[in-house]
């Protein structure tokens, strides 16, 4: 049976390809993002609303949290893509954090199911006498 390049574009539930392609092309295909290029996917649709988190899983291996990112992650698109498959998390701020800070963050990633984290970088920076930024890991 012959498929019509429009009905795979357009797809049965108005998803296009991501209903018509097997999971591992489908997920081959969304590797090639970013993690803001995968934000704007959910936009397309209904169907990639509900489903491009799914496929997009090793985009989301590594989280790079900063102060924005944090007061945003649980009120945006951005938990329908955290879960266990997050690996690697790096935390950087250009002030001091906290105690509180920090363990608000790590809150809200248990929150959003990130429970198998394997790695943690802090990065705190400063300026120095000459305005420049310096790194502290």
């Amino acid at each position: 049976m012959m498929t019509s390049l429009s009905s795979i574009m357009t797809g049965k539930d108005g998803g296009g390809f991501v209903d018509f392609l097997p999971y591992d092309i489908v997920s081959a295909i969304f590797s090639y993002l970013d993690q803001g290029e995968c934000l704007t996917c959910l936009d397309v649709c209904s169907a990639w609303y509900k489903r491009v988190p799914e496929y997009t899983r090793t985009v989301w291996q590594t989280l790079k949290i900063n102060n924005r990112f944090q007061k945003t992650m649980i009120n945006s698109y951005r938990a329908r893509f955290l879960g266990e498959h997050v690996k690697h998390v790096q935390i950087s701020s250009f002030s001091k954090r906290t105690d509180e800070e920090f363990f608000m963050a790590m809150k809200q990633l248990f929150d959003c199911g990130c429970n198998k984290i394997e790695s943690l970088g802090i990065y705190m920076k400063r300026r120095n006498r000459g305005g420049r930024c310096c790194r502290y890991r």
